[in-house]
């Protein structure tokens, strides 16, 4: 059953005017601006004046899972109950990135003068989608440039992969932290929930010589497309 919505007050039903009905459209959690999507009244040409189809372009969608929220307003004194949907993006036979960081940050803590791995943040997001058929094969790698602070000091430190018993540097060389083999015939991967876990993947290391304060670097990823 296609999810409806319902006015609480009278003046949205009596003597219905669907020139009168705006929309509030989410997607993943960003307010979208009218001139960002169009709304269709009646789209299955029925005669039906109640019916309204929400088209959002299709490069805002995400690789993967999207979260879209609808609620609809009239006369601007009637608002319905919000409807949720979850769309999701299927990658046509190639393997890309859904949702990425722009920026995400370490945990940070007392330098004791000791070595000690910060852990990722929760505004850590990284996850891609497979859509190619048959058995295939992913690599994921990461480099990091140097990490900086608003001096230009270069960190005593450095962002390093944890496989759960080792650790090495991914600064200034590629390091290969994820791999994985699937048959799935569209697999959807979140590589901070499905891959790694709090005491594995990228993390930042600090030594007993790092100096209190914030820094800043790039990490790059780069996902390999490896033929079964």
């Amino acid at each position: 059953m296609s999810p409806h919505v319902s006015f609480p007050k009278d003046d949205a039903t009596n003597n219905f005017n669907p020139d009168n009905v705006t929309m509030d459209v989410t997607l993943n959690g960003t307010l979208l601006d009218p001139s960002q999507y169009k709304i269709v009244v009646d789209p299955n040409g029925t005669g039906a004046d109640d019916i309204y189809q929400v088209q959002i372009s299709n490069s805002m969608i995400n690789v993967g899972e999207n979260n879209v929220k609808v609620k609809a307003n009239y006369t601007g004194d009637s608002h319905s109950n919000e409807v949720n949907y979850v769309v999701t993006k299927k990658p046509k036979d190639s393997l890309k990135f859904g949702d990425v960081s722009d920026q995400a940050s370490f945990v940070g803590g007392n330098l004791d003068g000791h070595t000690d791995e910060h852990k990722r943040d929760s505004d850590w997001k990284l996850s891609f989608a497979d859509g190619r058929l048959g058995t295939t094969t992913w690599n994921l790698y990461a480099e990091s440039t140097d990490f900086m602070n608003e001096n230009q000091e270069e960190l005593i430190g450095a962002p390093i992969f944890n496989d759960g018993t080792n650790s090495s540097s991914i600064q200034g060389q590629s390091a290969l932290v994820a791999s994985s083999t699937t048959s799935e015939e569209f697999l959807l991967t979140d590589i901070i929930k499905d891959v790694w876990n709090e005491q594995t993947g990228v993390k930042l290391e600090t030594t007993s010589k790092t100096k209190p304060g914030s820094y800043y670097g790039t990490i790059t990823w780069t996902l390999a497309d490896v033929p079964s």
